[in-house]
């Protein structure tokens, strides 16, 4: 069976967000990460459309993600994601074979991305 293909979008974004801060969506199937996007541009409806039906996600988690030491802080408004952060780790290693340390931060109002 053939290794999964690396992102290299997505480990590209993770390595930006470490630096500043980084719009993402986190595309989900119930509380199950499926796909990870991060840029510096807020993502298009029309794209999220087709990246969601390609994975089969049904809810998208959108925010601000930024580096705070080892750790990759997601800010999200109203509540915290019931998506685990064990859960979003091992899809990103899977996705990229990096480690990251994710966190959620809920907050009124969102980081700015410059």
């Amino acid at each position: 069976m053939p290794a999964e293909e690396i992102d290299k979008d997505l480990l590209e974004g993770l390595r930006q967000a470490r630096k500043r801060a980084q719009h993402f969506v986190l595309i989900c199937k119930g509380n199950d990460p499926l796909k990870l996007l991060v840029d510096r541009k807020r993502p298009r409806d029309g794209e999220l459309r087709l990246v969601r039906s390609d994975v089969g996600g049904n809810r998208l988690i959108r925010g601000v993600v930024e580096g705070d030491g080892g750790v990759l802080v997601f800010f999200v408004q109203d509540e915290e994601p019931k998506v685990k952060p064990a859960r979003l780790r091992e899809m990103v290693a899977q996705q990229t074979e990096i480690m990251i340390r994710p966190e959620y931060k809920v907050v009124a109002k969102l980081p700015e991305v410059r």
